[in-house]
């Protein structure tokens, strides 16, 4: 029985059915061939319920800030979404194995983007360091105030190491430059026609990308896009087990 039959609603005088909730919101029709729809709203207003007199429904859910974080119909599909705290859907999953990640920066820019096709966007900025990838003895510019251009010291300390990867902003990578290069002790060689340090048993040369690092000659690359100083440092190490030390005389003088 429907809702009509049971109100004894009369079409041919008053047309079709038509209900309504409290804050106006159509929450049931019915027409005179016997179809009808019913629909639910939450207290935000956000439609969270259909239905009609085929058995066909949907649902919906919707997080605080009345964002869509889940639907489903009564064909078995479904998705769900999950959104950051200024209302950017970062991730998308539905129930034929589709799913999309993002990440925005702090302006709603989009900055990286995977999906389960194999689609990689990624704008994120190099300027960060990752944690994982530092050691005592890295050189890395500090930055503790956002204002700051920050001092460029070495990581000294275990507990910096745990500072650092509890929050990676108070750090930068310094950009492998020549002037690094020069006072770790590399310099030009004619003899290997490359960037070479004396005792060291690998050359490097500069791409748009980065430094190379290859075998005497060129003969075998080792390694590209050597970007910053605390990745040259952590790859002579692995290479020789030993640390790359400054020459230059005064320290301090690199902290400028």
């Amino acid at each position: 029985m429907t809702v009509a039959q049971l109100l004894k609603h009369d079409f041919k005088s008053k047309g079709s059915l038509f209900l309504y909730d409290d804050n106006g919101n159509e929450i049931y029709c019915e027409y005179s061939s016997g179809y009808w729809v019913k629909q639910e709203f939450d207290d935000n207003g956000n439609y969270i319920y259909f239905e009609n007199s085929d058995r066909y429904w949907y649902k919906k859910d919707y997080d605080s800030n009345n964002n869509q974080i889940y639907y489903e119909t009564s064909d078995g599909f479904w998705s769900k979404c999950e959104f950051d705290v200024n209302g950017n859907r970062i991730y998308y999953e539905n129930s034929n194995g589709y799913w999309f990640k993002k990440e925005y920066d702090s302006n709603g820019n989009r900055i990286y983007f995977e999906d389960s096709d194999g689609t990689i966007i990624d704008n994120r900025p190099k300027s960060s360091c990752n944690g994982n990838e530092l050691r005592i003895g890295n050189w890395v510019r500090w930055n503790y105030e956002e204002s700051s251009e920050g001092n460029v010291y070495p990581v000294e300390y275990g507990y910096e190491l745990d500072d650092i990867k509890n929050n990676l902003n108070i750090v930068k990578p310094i950009p492998l430059s020549e002037e690094w290069l020069i006072k770790f002790g590399f310099e030009w060689s004619i003899y290997h026609q490359a960037i070479h340090k004396d005792g060291f048993d690998f050359d490097l040369t500069w791409t748009k990308e980065g430094y190379v690092m290859y075998t005497f000659k060129k003969m075998v690359e080792i390694c590209r896009n050597i970007e910053y100083v605390h990745q040259l440092q952590n790859l002579y190490f692995a290479l020789t087990g030993e640390e790359l030390t400054i020459k230059t005389i005064d320290q301090w003088e690199i902290m400028k």
